[in-house]
């Protein structure tokens, strides 16, 4: 244990000898989870922006699209039918509204066309829209059915209905489920550097072995598990440091609730810290050097977090692609935030943990045999 213990402290040395490296493993990924929860807690606050494509024209849609604005809530944005893809991507606009031709028609004889919504930011901003716009359009149809097609009564009931309607009293309220997203999201990004910082760390070991550095260590009573163990060691605590930091952040400077004990997410996030050590440890093995370590390292990173839900909800992903995620151990670490939030305990989310488990014990028995049958420091270049 001792042998173990220096060799930590070695990896330690070797890791931070560079004063840059601090802004590396520990500054950077901080830096990265606050800029990302930041900015996503800004799309959440302030007016939501609508655009709006009126294709009827009439009076009860173009009321309607006031209504909305009127609550304070939302800001709405003409904008054209072909250019809305355009506006919700690079968000110009939160979300579109498309209210179809014979809108108002539809309304009179109580048919009702439905309106379209476009978005990409899911159900946190929709909701709101839908709810305000099926609230009214409810009332018209009200007005509708008790006016019996005849448009002269329709019109002089909701004549009535627009100069007498209730004042809407607007509180504000916390957003749970924005706040959860963004929680989501932000440790999804957190992820993506907690891999890269631990295949780094591990690629010390191919830099000794090029040195000869890891030679003359085996050639000593250390044998070559002790010293992967140092390896390994050493990069665990540079993750439980990483995680601590990052926890320390998003609840003392940027004040997000993530609706989960710290203990709790810690578990979590230190469990897929062993697999990103366990991965580091398999591109160790299947590298010849450190460039085509750091090659394999971006092939295995970047794509993984893609699929995992790293940066984007899974449930925006093809359903195809959703079921390849459940082969990705970032989905499940994701996945068990997203349960934990909801109220479920570290219990409920056993399954989750044992396969998160099971990847790290997978990649470790794959690197260590890997490693194995291709220890032959001597040819090492």
């Amino acid at each position: 244990m001792k042998n173990i213990i220096l060799l930590a402290l070695n990896t330690f040395k070797v890791t931070f000898r560079k004063k840059s490296n601090i802004f590396v493993y520990l500054i950077l990924p901080v830096a990265g989870i606050l800029f990302m929860m930041n900015a996503m807690g800004g799309e959440g606050s302030g007016t939501v922006k609508v655009g709006i494509v009126n294709k009827d024209k009439g009076a009860i849609s173009e009321n309607m699209t006031k209504y909305l604005e009127n609550t304070g809530r939302f800001k709405n944005v003409p904008i054209e039918e072909d250019k809305i893809s355009d506006m919700v991507v690079n968000k110009k606009v939160d979300l579109a509204l498309v209210i179809p031709e014979d809108f108002e028609k539809s309304i009179y004889d109580g048919t009702f066309k439905s309106i379209k919504v476009v978005s990409l930011k899911g159900q946190e901003v929709t909701a709101w829209v839908e709810n305000y716009t099926n609230m009214y359009i409810k009332n018209l149809l009200d007005i509708s059915k008790a006016s019996e097609g005849n448009k002269e009564t329709f019109n002089k009931i909701y004549s009535e209905y627009e100069k007498g309607q209730v004042a809407l009293k607007v509180e504000k309220i916390k957003d749970k489920s924005f706040s959860k997203g963004v929680t989501q999201q932000g440790f999804g990004f957190f992820i993506m550097f907690m891999l890269i910082g631990s295949t780094i760390t591990s690629n010390i070991i191919l830099k000794e072995k090029r040195e000869r550095v890891y030679q003359r260590i085996c050639s000593t009573p250390v044998s070559s598990k002790i010293y992967i163990s140092g390896n390994i060691i050493a990069n665990l605590t540079i993750i439980t440091a990483q995680i601590i930091l990052a926890l320390v952040a998003v609840r003392k400077v940027l004040k997000i609730e993530t609706y989960i004990p710290d203990l709790e997410l810690f578990l979590v996030m230190f469990i897929l810290g062993i697999v990103a050590v366990g991965i580091g440890m398999v591109i160790v093995a299947l590298s010849k050097s450190s460039a085509e370590a750091g090659n394999l390292s971006t092939l295995i990173v970047t794509p993984t977090c893609m699929l995992g839900g790293c940066f984007w909800p899974l449930s925006l992903m093809p359903e195809g692609l959703q079921k390849v995620s459940n082969f990705i151990p970032q989905k499940w670490a994701i996945d068990a935030i997203a349960k934990l939030q909801n109220g479920l305990s570290l219990w409920d989310i056993r399954m989750n943990i044992f396969i998160m488990l099971g990847f790290a014990l997978v990649f470790f028995a794959l690197a260590a045999f890997k490693m194995k049958n291709t220890d032959k420091t001597g040819s090492f270049i």
